[in-house]
């Protein structure tokens, strides 16, 4: 009995540290995105982005993505993995990406950090990164690819916003599966 009360303790607290370590990386991202001024700093906040559309083995959690976009009409989108031509408003690009994101068994991003580019005008700033992706799908299909993230970011309120991003694929002869 005592060591089932050991086992039980210990997954509690195992899942309260989960939650708080959630907790506090929400709080660094938002931290990031309200005090983002340098390009050091925006590297940091893609990465953070980038990590989020990175679940690894685990479930893709769209709102953990989507805390880095301006999700109004302003917002436009678009994914060489979405079956869509041309950029989309918001609701369709979450839609679209939640259903692709959701046929993966395994997805991780690695970035090409000395790729990183960045550029201010004012309060909108331009980011882009390549990175590397590897994974599977539900249907076992292996996947390794690159592709680049060219984004735009609009400071609305406190917060640095994706107000436009486009990611496409870097042509170098792998195969994709979809």
């Amino acid at each position: 009995m005592y060591s089932r009360l050991k086992v039980a303790l210990a997954t509690i607290l195992v899942a309260l540290a989960g939650i708080s370590c959630a907790s506090e990386i929400d709080h660094q991202t938002t931290s990031l995105q309200q005090i983002a001024d340098s390009d050091w700093e925006f590297k940091q906040l893609v990465n953070q982005y980038l990590r989020a559309w990175s679940p690894g083995s685990r479930k893709f959690d769209m709102d953990s993505a989507a805390k880095f976009y301006e999700t109004t009409d302003g917002f436009s989108g678009h994914h060489y993995l979405a079956p869509i031509e041309g950029s989309v408003g918001w609701g369709r690009y979450r839609s679209e990406m939640e259903k692709i994101m959701s046929d993966f068994n395994q997805f991780t991003i690695l970035p090409n950090e000395d790729d990183f580019r960045f550029k201010r005008d004012g309060m909108q700033v331009s980011t882009a990164i390549s990175f590397r992706v590897v994974g599977r799908n539900r249907d076992g299909k292996m996947l390794d690819f690159r592709a680049r993230a060219s984004l735009v970011w609009d400071r609305v309120g406190d917060r640095w916003l994706i107000r436009r991003e486009n990611v496409s694929a870097v042509l170098n002869g792998t195969a994709v599966a979809r």
